[in-house]
């Protein structure tokens, strides 16, 4: 987790609580307003969060995936020529 995502999520819970130290002392309804505001804020946050993070998931299995594919594809190269050798050795 970067830095910024740290002190967002730190900034979200003190404004939470000090939200819910507000509505406790008052019968305001603009406080309560505020505190849904903030915890819907809060939630599309982690949503994209999480979305970034099973993006940047998604990017990292199919990058592993290229990799063998271009390994095995390299040793099937390798053990091709040598067989081609073998086979040229033995039709002389």
């Amino acid at each position: 987790m970067s830095l910024g995502k740290l002190q967002a999520t730190a900034d979200m819970n003190a404004l939470l609580h000090l939200v819910k130290k507000w509505k406790a002392k008052s019968k305001n309804k603009e406080i309560k307003d505020l505190e849904d505001i903030a915890i819907r804020i809060f939630f599309y946050i982690n949503q994209l969060e999480l979305e970034q993070y099973s993006f940047d998931q998604l990017i990292t299995e199919a990058r592993s995936d290229k990799l063998r594919a271009i390994t095995r594809a390299r040793k099937s190269d390798k053990e091709n020529e040598k067989l081609r050798k073998q086979n040229e050795s033995l039709s002389y």
